[in-house]
């Protein structure tokens, strides 16, 4: 409006026709009539549930991903792609014995856990996978209903040991698009997907702690001569307690499946669980993702925004072996 004004002045003072200036106003509406009240109405309590995820999400974002920088830049003993550290050699005692042997970054179970590309060396004997949907003890999300099962599998996902965290994302995020897919109802269906984004939004960001705790309890160090007997006897072991036929505890079976997967242990557990589904346990105190989301949602401090890419990995849906 003053650069209209100031350009009006500037014509007045050299050509001062009127007809010009005339032109160059610039009209002004003013709203007029009655002023129109608006209605409001309740929030039907799905929604509720929907505003109430989003609020602590939105609250928690900064400092998730804040946290799961901070382990990744910081830590010593975190070795991942881009920002990728050298790491000395050194010796450590990690058995009662006093036995000595090398560690390098394959060898950190016992140490903090990288929370982007974990690879410790072998499952624990006797762990038990476990899970608890998509809600948490606090707080049942009813709206995750129809995510229930793909958020079971993302717990499993969670505690196989030395499985990568994005694997589990993605996962995740095809597993909960191809639920929202099979709605016939549209308003129904977006807004299925609508949650689905959500979800794999918290998940993506702010569940590093969730992922560290789970990979610790489902991981044990051992010495490095060691990895492949201790991986045999968990198979042994997983197989045996989840009633496999015989032909398949036989040692030659044993032998070509660990051969099979040598080096993809983790991919190798993931499909026996798919397989022996009766061995994912329900849990409803174990902690999941959503916990994370929900976790000091008011505390939260301002903190330095920084950006993460992890490159795109391919979902392993395999269920035979």
């Amino acid at each position: 409006m003053k650069a209209a004004v100031a350009r009006l002045q500037h014509v007045q003072g050299i050509h001062g026709d009127p007809a010009v200036v005339e032109q160059l106003k610039v009209p002004v509406s003013v709203p007029t009539g009655p002023m129109v009240k608006r209605k409001f109405t309740l929030v039907p309590s799905h929604d509720v549930e929907i505003y109430l995820l989003i609020f602590c999400v939105s609250v928690r974002f900064t400092l998730g991903v804040f946290s799961c920088l901070r382990h990744v830049l910081f830590n010593p003993d975190v070795n991942v792609s881009r920002y990728r550290r050298k790491m000395p050699s050194w010796e450590r005692y990690n058995r009662e014995d006093g036995e000595m042997f090398s560690h390098n970054r394959h060898h950190l179970a016992n140490l903090r856990p990288n929370p982007v590309n974990m690879s410790p060396d072998a499952g624990k004997l006797d762990f038990v996978f476990t899970a608890n949907g998509c809600g948490t003890a606090a707080m049942p999300i009813s709206a995750s209903a129809e995510f229930q099962e793909c958020c079971n599998w993302h717990d499993a996902c969670y505690s196989t040991c030395g499985m990568k965290k994005a694997k589990c994302e993605k996962r995740l995020e095809k597993c909960m698009k191809s639920k929202c897919n099979e709605i016939v109802n549209p308003s129904e269906r977006e807004e299925c997907h609508s949650t689905a984004k959500l979800f794999s939004f918290g998940a993506n960001m702010i569940a590093c702690p969730a992922y560290q705790e789970s990979q610790k309890e489902a991981c044990e160090c051992v010495a490095t001569n060691e990895v492949a007997d201790a991986n045999r006897a968990r198979l042994v072991h997983f197989l045996t307690e989840n009633g496999a036929p015989e032909e398949e505890l036989e040692n030659q079976e044993i032998d070509d499946l660990l051969a099979k997967y040598g080096g993809q242990e983790p991919t190798m557990f993931l499909r026996l669980l798919k397989k022996y589904p009766n061995a994912l346990k329900p849990d409803p105190k174990k902690n999941n993702f959503m916990d994370d989301v929900m976790k000091n949602a008011g505390g939260m401090k301002e903190e330095t925004k920084k950006k993460m890419k992890e490159k795109e990995i391919l979902v392993d849906e395999h269920v035979e072996l």
